[in-house]
């Protein structure tokens, strides 16, 4: 699905891109373009640290890594041309892609994170579509690097900055993961797939005829930043009402934010509100919220905002962007 981005909003990513501290972090850039399956090191700034990622892209010669149609599905590019691929589930193997930051974190100051995950699966390309869909892609931070191992290894961590807990299976669209969190130590790589073991991960098969017994992610738009607005700004998708398996929300003609919680938000959860030009309109936290809640944004709220609910249980929730009602 393919969404339209305001003008105020394409400036918001254009400035997104340059306080985004991960490079290429739409994978558009790359040595060259992507012909065959195991590519990511063509995209500038990434290498594979576990197993064979993939690199797609609309000028992808072969059907195997095009876009919006490969081996592994059928899916448009959150942002650009282009996006990555790893195996999240497969005989208790994973695949894994690593970046180095633009400059090491600052210890201590507020960073927020993102990235866009699609599941693959249902392609009519090939023999080896995935069979399963499974939970567990995230991400991780670090000092060091990770090494380039000469065989498939696996990270079991079983904890990450954000990771998709649920089974990720909306092969429509893209899914934000988004997180906020405080530094300890100067981090300067970022690393991206499945860091749980068998045990913490949940798969299920959705195409028993697809021919690969393994689940996959596409993965977009990554995101590590210590400026305010700016991941957020890379996970608007221009809908009209947000829809969450807890909640679903929307903005009156007063610019009030209007909440329907669902039972799976029993502890406070907290909301944050950007304009589309990065400007916090509110940040508010709300503590057992069920049932219905009205919460005044900004008396003269107007256009787009982004609105951001980050519940303490679950911190994956999909953030989009909301817009008033004419």
């Amino acid at each position: 699905m393919k969404y339209i981005i305001s003008a105020a909003t394409f400036a918001l990513l254009a400035n997104a891109q340059g306080q985004n501290l991960v490079p290429n972090w739409s994978f558009e850039e790359y040595t060259e373009c992507p012909t065959n399956l195991s590519q990511i090191d063509n995209a500038v700034a990434w290498q594979r640290i576990g197993g064979s990622p993939d690199l797609y892209n609309s000028c992808g010669a072969s059907d195997t890594v095009n876009v919006p149609s490969s081996f592994a599905g059928y899916q448009e590019a959150h942002t650009g041309n282009g996006y990555t691929g790893v195996i999240t589930y497969h005989h208790d193997a994973r695949e894994y892609v690593q970046a180095q930051l633009d400059a090491p974190l600052m210890v201590g100051v507020r960073t927020h994170v993102c990235m866009s995950v699609s599941p693959g699966g249902y392609a009519d390309v090939g023999q080896i579509s995935p069979e399963l869909m499974s939970s567990g892609i995230g991400m991780r931070m670090s000092v060091n690097a990770f090494p380039i191992p000469d065989e498939y290894i696996q990270y079991y961590f079983n904890t990450a900055i954000i990771h998709m807990a649920t089974i990720l299976e909306d092969t429509a669209n893209w899914t934000q993961l988004y997180a906020e969190f405080i530094p300890d130590s100067a981090y300067r790589y970022v690393q991206v797939g499945n860091f749980f073991g068998e045990d913490s991960t949940l798969a299920v098969t959705v195409d028993p005829d697809g021919g690969g017994l393994y689940a996959y992610a596409f993965i977009d738009d990554v995101c590590v930043s210590q400026v305010d607005g700016v991941c957020s700004a890379l996970g608007a998708n221009g809908a009209d009402e947000a829809k969450n398996t807890g909640f679903t929300a929307r903005l009156d003609e007063q610019g009030n934010l209007l909440v329907d919680w669902g039972t799976n938000y029993t502890t406070p959860a907290h909301i944050r509100v950007f304009d589309v030009t990065g400007r916090s309109l509110a940040h508010m936290t709300v503590a057992f919220p069920l049932g219905r809640g009205s919460y005044n944004i900004a008396p003269s709220a107007g256009g787009a905002v982004l609105v951001f609910i980050i519940s303490t249980e679950h911190t994956n929730t999909p953030f989009k962007l909301l817009r008033t009602t004419p």
